[in-house]
C-alpha cells in the first residue's frame, strides 16, 4: 500500500511542478514574446491548453493505464489515481491557504 501512496505522491507532485511552470509562463509571456496579434494569442494559447493536457495526462494516468491493461492490476491501477487526486487536492488546499495568508 505504501507503494501506491508515495506513486500517487510522486504524480501529483510531479503534475505541482508541471502546473507551476506552465504558470510561470503564462505570468511572463508578455514580457518574454511580446503583444500577440490578431489570431496568434488565440492559437498559441489552444495550443498550450492541448499540450499541458497531454502533458498532464501522460504524468497523471501514463503509469495506471499500463497496470489497468497491460498488467490487469486493476486495484493498484485504481488506487493510484486516488491517490493522485487526493493528494492534488491536498496541494490545491495548501496553495490557497499559502495565498489567503499572504
Amino acid at each position: 500500500m505504501a507503494n501506491v501512496v508515495l506513486i500517487g505522491f510522486l504524480q501529483a507532485l510531479g503534475l505541482a511542478a508541471y502546473i507551476s511552470f506552465v504558470a510561470v509562463i503564462i505570468q511572463n509571456a508578455m514580457e518574454w514574446f511580446g503583444p500577440l496579434n490578431n489570431l496568434t494569442g488565440p492559437i498559441t494559447f489552444l495550443s498550450l491548453l492541448s499540450v499541458s493536457v497531454l502533458i498532464c495526462g501522460f504524468i497523471s494516468i501514463g503509469y495506471p493505464i499500463k497496470l489497468f491493461f497491460v498488467k490487469k492490476d486493476y486495484k493498484k491501477a485504481i488506487k493510484i489515481v486516488v491517490f493522485t487526486t487526493l493528494f492534488m487536492f491536498v496541494f490545491l488546499a495548501l496553495f490557497i491557504a499559502g495565498v489567503a495568508l499572504f
